[in-house]
């Protein structure tokens, strides 16, 4: 059984030596320049999970491309995919940057995923050159920096670090559904957010049904509006739902160790 206890200072240090906090990682990974993150990568694939809250109350969800990740039907429908990112630019930018802004660059990347030969391109090769037309320093390029998967790669770390983290003890593996993992970018209040929501569901390696769960975690961080830095960085578990099939002497054990709501950074 995986408990929640307080640690003494001894334990504490070498947690501390073993692994960063969560904030100083993702800081980090953020002041990365984009060329070196996977964010040109990964926007092609991850724009149809992606909700923009703006100032006017507004939800923005963007269609996927008609075929899941990696799929050769995902991959040759690339122009909708660069569709779908350029969409999530525009929104951003009209939020952030006004309709002047938004008009020049609706020109710019119009230009570029309509331009001769780029539906025959893979759209890793197109997205770098819609990126730069954003800038690197830009508040929509400072935001966009949080929605890439090593974001999510970084909670799973904390998540199952051996010496605190409250999956450390249990086997899980992605839920795939379009509900598994989800984007959500805010802008409707003095701060910027950006939340990754993940659900992960028990694994079951020997190929019994005993024990069944499904647990989502949220990764949030904030951002200062005006300047587009980030200011703070939080991870908890906020919803824990448990199969009929398990026992329940094992179900208490995965409550009191996922109780919902945890704070874990």
């Amino acid at each position: 059984m995986l408990s929640c206890r307080r640690v003494d200072s001894g334990e504490e240090s070498e947690r501390k030596e073993a692994m960063p906090s969560l904030q100083d990682t993702l800081f980090e990974g953020w002041a990365t320049p984009v060329s070196e993150s996977p964010l040109w990568k990964d926007l092609g694939r991850l724009y149809s999970r992606f909700t923009i809250f703006t100032s006017d109350g507004v939800a923005h969800t963007f269609v996927g491309d008609g075929g899941p990740p990696r799929s050769p039907m995902a991959r040759a429908n690339s122009l909708a995919a660069l569709k779908g990112v350029r969409d999530v630019m525009l929104v951003l930018t009209m939020e952030l940057e006004g309709e002047d802004s938004f008009l020049e660059k609706e020109a710019q990347l119009n230009s570029i995923i309509f331009s001769d030969g780029a539906e025959e391109k893979d759209r890793e090769q197109v997205i770098p050159t819609m990126l730069e037309i954003l800038g690197e320093d830009s508040r929509m390029m400072r935001i966009l920096k949080f929605t890439h998967q090593n974001v999510v790669l970084s909670a799973m770390s904390h998540l199952k670090d051996p010496h605190s983290g409250v999956l450390a003890n249990f086997m899980t593996k992605d839920v795939r559904e379009s509900h598994g993992w989800r984007i959500v970018i805010s802008l409707e209040g003095p701060q910027a957010q950006v939340w990754h929501r993940r659900r992960e569901m028990n694994a079951n390696p020997w190929g019994t049904d005993s024990e069944s769960f499904e647990v989502e975690w949220e990764l949030r961080v904030t951002l200062e509006r005006e300047e587009m830095v980030p200011k703070s960085a939080s991870l908890r578990i906020t919803d824990l739902h448990i199969g009929e099939t398990t026992d329940e002497t094992r179900a208490e054990e995965i409550r009191n160790a996922l109780i919902g709501n945890l704070i874990i950074q």
